[in-house]
């Protein structure tokens, strides 16, 4: 053999241990498995996959019609792939030296799972990427779930009311109006808070505040609706809407500072002990209505988040001169108010104020005039188009594709166009690509499987370790 020949085939030889090194990357580890998962590498051979087994470039991992495995990847990615789930690693690269060259990209094959993005996504968010057969998911920082449905969602959805899983957490509302500047501060938001337009997103965590000169109008997923006066704080302390159960439903606000007009929905119809608004002096309670409420004096709650004042006007006196304390009245339906000295009822056309939590709440004998000047609009007022907020409500299972965030955003790219999916979002596109919608309500089940609920977040169930 001739010198010449020998080095081509070392050469041969060097390369083709490249190229099998570079098929066998590691970019990962299983952290558990329960039930059967196999893994077919690029080179054909096909394993079981047990608790430290190595993830590869190349790698199909398959999960049987029992298994789970929760797998994390190097840059410290988790996935937690659940039942019937088939998905194919199609490139890793990840160096703190060289973190331009970042690269991760994953095709959904069949089925589903829960992603929480590691350093890739974070730092280069362009460079995370999970493809389906019609579908590209590109990601920005953030926690989501991916399902390719065929007939097995539909039939998940029929069992959904056998399992009694806490509902996931999602998005509450959305911004009707804004006259001036409406803010939103909270977990997940800014620390200086971020400004909030029309068709913004409210979440079950936000607090909300207004200017010396603004006003905005809010709605929520189950139609009830909020005018914020100026120099108001309030907080969402709690909302949950399934517009199946009533049981499972509950709105809750505090009122920490300022004036709001209320209009309730869905909630208040059909479970109206499920709505509340709070106060530091006492608790209004509804029993399906509209009403005007102002917090001032020793209402005022100092706790929550408080944003500078960049108006140049001096602050106005509190809402036309109203008194230090708890004022209400009733323009649609019954309210109630409640504290520690007792409860009153104030009925439609009736007005009521209490100045601390200890005195009991009093009628005033004529509507004041700082209700009947109000800067902000009354929300029954205010047009809504819910289907246009709040898109297909209805409880879907239909073949295709779904996308539900958790946290952060992503980008979904299909032959139907773009959607930019938050927080709280759900997108649907059908199996031929071309019909894209957005959900308002996550899909039972979706809701409702265990096998994607986050350790950190919502726990998984089932004991799956």
């Amino acid at each position: 053999m001739s010198s010449r020949q020998l080095r081509a085939v070392l050469g041969g030889l060097v390369m083709g241990a490249l190229a099998l090194s570079a098929g066998a990357q590691e970019a990962g580890r299983v952290e558990s498995v329960t039930g059967v998962v196999s893994v077919q590498g690029g080179d054909g051979e096909l394993k079981l996959m047990a608790r430290g087994s190595t993830v590869n470039v190349g790698d199909t991992i398959d999960t049987q019609s029992a298994g789970f495995a929760r797998i994390r990847l190097a840059d410290g990615a988790e996935l937690a792939l659940r039942p019937n789930t088939s998905l194919r690693l199609e490139g890793f690269r990840f160096s703190d030296a060289r973190p331009q060259e970042d690269n991760l990209a994953m095709r959904l094959l069949k089925g589903g799972l829960r992603t929480i993005t590691g350093l890739i996504g974070k730092r280069k968010p362009g460079a995370f990427q999970l493809n389906s057969a019609t579908a590209t998911i590109g990601i920005r920082g953030t926690d989501f779930v991916a399902r390719l449905c065929d007939t097995d969602c539909m039939k998940e959805q029929e069992q959904a009311g056998k399992r009694r899983l806490p509902p996931l957490s999602g998005y509450a509302g959305r911004v009707l109006q804004v006259q001036g500047s409406l803010r939103a501060a909270g977990a997940g938001r800014p620390a200086e808070g971020a400004t909030l337009a029309a068709a913004a997103i409210l979440y079950p965590t936000d607090v909300l505040l207004t200017g010396p000169q603004d006003n905005a109008v809010v709605v929520f997923q189950d139609g009830s609706r909020l005018s914020l006066q100026p120099n108001t704080r309030l907080a969402i302390e709690r909302y949950r809407f399934n517009p199946d159960a009533a049981s499972e439903s509950s709105a809750a606000f505090r009122l920490l500072q300022g004036g709001l007009r209320a209009l309730t929905g869905l909630i208040g119809q059909r479970s109206p002990t499920r709505f509340t608004v709070n106060t530091a002096v006492g608790t209004i309670g509804i029993r399906g209505t509209g009403f005007d409420a102002q917090c001032t004096g020793a209402c005022v709650d100092p706790s929550g988040p408080k944003l500078p004042d960049t108006s140049t006007s001096p602050p106005p006196p509190p809402q036309g001169g109203a008194p230090e304390g708890l004022s209400v009245t009733t323009w649609k339906g019954t309210i109630f108010v409640s504290n520690d000295a007792g409860e009153l009822t104030v009925p439609e056309g009736a007005s009521a104020f209490t100045p601390g939590n200890a005195q009991l709440p009093q009628y005033l004998p004529n509507t004041p005039p700082f209700f009947q000047n109000s800067p902000a609009p009354r929300p029954d007022g205010v047009p809504v188009d819910m289907q246009q907020l709040f898109p297909n409500q209805q409880d879907s299972a239909a073949p295709g594709l779904y996308v539900h965030v958790f946290d952060g955003a992503v980008q979904l790219n299909t032959p139907a166009g773009a959607k930019l999916l938050n927080r709280g979002e759900t997108g649907f596109l059908d199996p031929t690509g071309t019909q894209l919608e957005q959900i308002s309500i996550p899909p039972s089940f979706i809701r409702n499987d265990p096998y994607i609920r986050y350790p950190q977040s919502d726990a998984f169930s089932c004991g799956v370790k």
